[in-house]
């Protein structure tokens, strides 16, 4: 699931990018326990979740937002199992590729509202740190508000991401 994709259909967390893997079901959404409250997934009769950030393990407890997902990979089948079967199923894998420093100042701002009071702030900005583009630091941040048609409801999301990256 390319990042081209993600901005276009303006995916703000993984439960919605993952809807455009075929084959694969949501069984439920996150609860928010320590250690196994991430989002649970079908894939072949098997259950699996989005346990790997980058290639290693990354644990989940509740709702992932999008904001510094580069791409998402989705290996179906038994062929996930080569990658550690602690972290896999039967079924596959998903793998979270996140946003990589670059070597030019740049970056992005946006902002979208919906219905029910949703509002969503969110900002990547880029910079080299010296002259010769050795050091390069990436920011990644983002607010999320979102109400609810029930009297009492709500969902407040913020993500800070930074990276940098040095190159010797």
């Amino acid at each position: 699931i390319t990042k081209d994709l993600l901005k276009q259909q303006m995916v703000f967390s993984m439960d919605d990018a993952v809807k455009n893997a075929p084959g694969l079901q949501t069984m439920w959404e996150a609860t928010g326990r320590g250690g196994d409250g991430g989002a649970y997934y079908n894939s072949r009769g098997f259950i699996l979740q989005g346990q790997l950030r980058n290639g290693v393990a990354g644990n989940i407890t509740s709702r992932i937002d999008a904001a510094d997902i580069e791409s998402i990979e989705v290996i179906k089948g038994p062929s996930a199992t080569l990658f550690g079967s602690a972290l896999t199923s039967y079924g596959g894998l998903i793998n979270r590729i996140t946003k990589k420093p670059y070597d030019k100042f740049g970056g992005e701002i946006s902002y979208s509202t919906g219905n029910y009071s949703f509002n969503r702030v969110a900002a990547d900005i880029n910079t080299p740190l010296d002259s010769a583009k050795t050091v390069v630091f990436w920011m990644n941040t983002a607010y999320n508000y979102e109400g609810s048609f029930r009297a009492n409801g709500f969902d407040i999301g913020h993500v800070i991401a930074p990276s940098l990256s040095v190159t010797v």
